[in-house]
């Protein structure tokens, strides 16, 4: 019997760890080239240390970076991104490469083109969408820094490349939505060519609203619709505005089983403190 409860406790012991070994443990760190420049340091018991190793030893596995087309400071173009992906992947680290296609943030309430984009025809918008996207992956293919995942479009629930490509409220009608998975699959066109199944790069679609089952429902099921092909699903969850723990167990797991999908927490976060340290509002600032 002892024997018996011996095996069994291995085969427990080796199942999680393969399981903890396969657990995305990400940060993201599109600004820390800007830090590194600007003199900031990181240290570990007071001892300063590269932050990828500081990371490393604390078990993280994946990195995540933005990527925008034409940044008014420069960081988080491709140029930068081509170096962080070096660092990235020199670590020992996987990378998720996310596309704003925008000059700058992205999010369910702002996507705005590139400037470059900005009086183009829809069919330009298409080619130009498909042809930068497929540019970005040679690049870093060509340096052996290919992503491991690639998120088409930051928090998409409501479309990306307004006007064109928006479907929320007045916007939420089929020829909008037709125009939008157009932009998703020409996107998803420029990965895909660019790749091989040995290279087994995986495709996230990001929503922001990880604790909303109504909304994410909503926003899936007209994708589907669709027909677009893509890996993994990818939620943003925020407390503060989101839901409770118990609203995002029940949205992800619903959207796994729904959908058939992978689901991942692209982004989270939670103050550590009420307190004010700079002159800089916190988001979240008082204890209601």
């Amino acid at each position: 019997m002892k024997r018996i409860f011996i095996a069994l406790f291995s085969i427990i012991l080796s199942l999680s760890v393969i399981l903890y070994a396969d657990f995305i443990r990400g940060v993201d760190i599109s600004r820390l080239l800007l830090i590194d420049d600007n003199g900031g340091i990181y240290t570990k018991n007071g001892i300063q240390k590269d932050v990828l190793e500081i990371f490393t030893d604390h078990h993280i596995n994946y990195v995540r970076l933005r990527i925008w087309h034409t940044p008014a400071d420069g960081y988080c173009d491709l140029n930068k991104t081509l170096i962080m992906a070096q660092r990235i992947k020199n670590a020992g680290l996987k990378l998720m490469l996310d596309f704003h296609y925008s000059d700058t943030w992205a999010d369910p309430g702002h996507q705005t083109k590139p400037a470059v984009w900005e009086n183009i025809s829809f069919q330009a918008l298409k080619d130009s969408i498909h042809r930068y996207t497929s540019h970005v992956i040679t690049a870093l293919k060509s340096q052996n820094t290919l992503p491991d995942m690639v998120q088409i479009g930051n928090e998409i629930r409501c479309g990306m490349l307004w006007d064109e490509g928006r479907v929320c409220g007045q916007f939420d009608t089929p020829e909008q939505w037709t125009q939008f998975v157009e932009l998703i699959k020409e996107a998803l066109r420029g990965v895909n060519e660019n790749v091989t199944p040995d290279d087994t790069v995986k495709t996230v679609i990001h929503i922001d609203c990880g604790g909303n089952n109504l909304a994410s429902r909503w926003f899936f099921d007209n994708l589907f619709l669709y027909d677009v092909d893509f890996d993994i699903i990818g939620l943003s969850y925020y407390p503060w505005w989101q839901g409770t723990l118990s609203d995002l167990e029940y949205n992800t797991h619903d959207l796994a089983q729904r959908y058939d999908k992978d689901v991942i927490i692209v982004e989270t976060a939670y103050p550590w403190t009420l307190d004010w340290y700079d002159n800089t509002h916190n988001i979240v600032g008082d204890s209601s």
